[in-house]
């Protein structure tokens, strides 16, 4: 950029960038490795002022995870996750964060614990979700019987998207060989009748039309949900790794 001249004739100096106008940079970038740079770079900056801004250092933190994530350096994602939980400004956020870490690192008790904290500290309107997560986390873990409990809970609590969590706990229930308290017939009803039919709520409704022997809508649900996850972000796929494992094997035995 070529400074622009005072009245004087002088040039003027070209304004030094802030930690703010790193953030935003890096919330435009859609390269990881300019991405990381960025946020690097912006925290750098945040030293170097005047104010301590605990909740600017967050949020360039959260891009310099997410950079982090994209480039497949898991642990030094979970690192820099744990130091946003640290600060304590994006609360739930941060511990849905480092969780998403921690679990791809097979780290699921550091996991689990965040997403027990995340549901604690969280709106009440998240609550359920962040249950949910964690239930889905037990059971691909292999801790069926824990996750039945988890999505109980986050079914009593859901304001919305109830079939969903329902559907959840049932296919819980099966996985531990628990007799689902929710028929498969009803829940499949209700999801279908939702307009949440996209997104998650087709992997559910896979695994629930598989349950009941209807493979071949199973298999149009789960495919629609893998064809939805198709050039996804890292950390996307990461935090539905169970899930998307879980639909290929339906899709193989069908």
């Amino acid at each position: 950029m070529v400074p622009r001249s005072t009245p004087s004739g002088r040039p003027r100096a070209a304004r030094r960038e802030t930690s703010g106008d790193y953030l935003a940079r890096a919330l435009r970038s859609k390269n990881p490795g300019q991405r990381r740079a960025l946020a690097e770079a912006g925290l750098v900056r945040l030293d170097q002022e005047d104010d301590d801004d605990p909740e600017m250092e967050a949020l360039l933190l959260r891009q310099l995870y997410l950079a982090e994530l994209e480039d497949g350096d898991l642990q030094a994602a979970l690192d820099t996750a744990t130091e946003m939980v640290d600060l304590e400004t994006l609360g739930d956020i941060a511990r849905q964060d480092a969780a998403r870490a921690a679990a791809a690192l097979g780290k699921i008790d550091v996991a689990a614990a965040h997403l027990r904290i995340a549901a604690e500290v969280c709106p009440l309107e998240r609550r359920a979700f962040h249950l949910a997560t964690l239930g889905a986390l037990l059971r691909f873990a292999g801790r069926t019987s824990e996750a039945v409990q988890v999505f109980e809970t986050a079914a009593s609590l859901a304001e919305k998207d109830r079939w969903l969590y329902l559907g959840q706990w049932a296919l819980a229930e099966k996985a531990a060989g628990q007799e689902p308290t929710w028929s498969f017939s009803d829940l499949r009803q209700g999801l279908e009748s939702t307009q949440s039919q996209k997104g998650y709520a087709l992997w559910v409704l896979g695994e629930v039309c598989s349950a009941l022997g209807d493979q071949a809508a199973g298999a149009r649900y789960l495919t629609r949900f893998l064809g939805r996850l198709e050039g996804a972000p890292r950390a996307k796929a990461l935090a539905l790794a169970g899930e998307v494992a879980h639909a290929k094997v339906l899709l193989s035995q069908g």
